[in-house]
């Protein structure tokens, strides 16, 4: 490492772990102006790397590449400050932020011929598009990123690609095609040796097998992934593998492992601000607890979740909560309302292009008609 590296790591270092905005500042006056660009992009990486570390950590690195770029005045270093921004917002759950964010750094790209770049900030973009129901945009740019990485032959950030693109199969229910590329990113990261996308799409193959019920595959998945994070230092990723174990458990009947660990990450949340992990954590709850027919305590945690997905934007997820909340109804015998909320849940679903969701919920609304002796509309 040249002394000029080494010196930029330090100041990276002291940047992130100064104790408020004014030494901040104070630093950044006396050496942003000698640095300038390489500093930026510095600051940038160590944003996405750190944001599975130390979340105010991070954002504090954020705000400083977004100060410098804008003395700066550099299209590239506003580009990359950005996208680093848009980052911290997505690993708080705050999805329409962080897509704001992600546009503005790919037009800003885009504005300076940084094709790659643009490419790079569209494949970022893709999950908070997803989250927030933009399909038809997310396939386009995954499309148009991927022309890009292949043109250049960039196996790491095609393997990126294959994660995200897979994320969105996964919010449409269509384990199986998600699981072929979430296994060929699987292959890549292992041979590229990069341990945290390894991790990463090791996780997301244990999802996709807990929801195609291959419960004790997804239970080894998981304990691979949450060993890699662990090895490579990735401590705050490791809560929302506890999240996804915690879903496992409960799939396989395991109901007080699973709520132990939906309380542990709950807590987890809330302190770094996950207001996303927080939220679902209520909603999976709330699904245990009409498993167990505590149809009160299901009310409130999907009632909860269903205003924090709806601050949140997360349409999908919120359509869950009020399937949640008809269940509940029907359970109470309150056959108007839990029709209500069906036919409001089944309407989300199809906004969302989600096939299977509508069908479930048709069947649930039949039960619900058939108890209510409304015999020719439930058949």
């Amino acid at each position: 490492m040249t002394a000029s590296a080494a010196s930029l790591d330090a100041l990276v270092e002291r940047l992130a772990r100064a104790r408020d905005e004014r030494e901040r500042r104070a630093l950044l006056r006396r050496h942003a102006a000698t640095a300038g660009a390489a500093l930026v992009r510095r600051l940038a990486d160590e944003t996405t790397r750190r944001a599975r570390i130390d979340l105010r950590e991070a954002e504090s690195l954020a705000r400083a590449a977004a100060r410098i770029a804008d003395d700066l005045q550099d299209s590239y270093c506003r580009g990359r400050a950005m996208r680093a921004t848009a980052h911290v917002h997505l690993v708080r759950g705050q999805h329409r932020e962080a897509l704001a964010s992600h546009e503005s750094s790919r037009a800003t790209f885009a504005r300076a011929g940084e094709e790659l770049e643009a490419a790079i900030t569209e494949t970022a973009a893709l999950q908070p598009l997803s989250y927030l129901g933009c399909y038809r945009r997310a396939f386009r740019w995954a499309a148009h990123a991927r022309r890009v990485f292949e043109r250049r032959r960039n196996r790491v950030r095609l393997a990126m690609l294959d994660i995200n693109t897979a994320n969105i199969l996964v919010r449409q229910d269509r384990f199986r095609e998600a699981l072929v590329l979430y296994q060929r990113a699987c292959f890549a990261c292992r041979r590229l040796k990069r341990p945290g996308h390894l991790a990463l799409a090791l996780a997301n193959i244990a999802v996709c097998q807990s929801c195609l019920h291959a419960f004790d595959d997804a239970v080894r998945t998981y304990r691979r992934a949450r060993a890699s994070c662990l090895r490579h230092g990735l401590p705050l990723v490791v809560p929302v593998l506890d999240y996804n174990i915690a879903n496992l458990h409960c799939g396989r009947g395991e109901y007080a492992r699973a709520l132990d660990l939906y309380r542990a990450t709950r807590t987890h949340s809330n302190q770094v601000g996950d207001a996303y992990h927080a939220a679902m954590c209520d909603l999976d709850q709330a699904e245990l607890s009409l498993e167990l027919n505590l149809v009160a305590e299901a009310t409130d945690l999907a009632g909860s979740a269903r205003r924090k997905l709806d601050d949140l934007g997360m349409a999908y997820e919120a359509a869950k909560a009020l399937n949640v909340l008809a269940i509940a109804a029907s359970r109470t015998g309150d056959h108007r309302r839990a029709l209500s909320l069906f036919t409001d849940a089944r309407r989300r679903f199809r906004r969302e292009r989600n096939p299977i969701w509508p069908a479930q919920i048709d069947l649930c609304r039949a039960t619900v008609l058939l108890e209510a002796r409304r015999i020719d509309m439930a058949r």
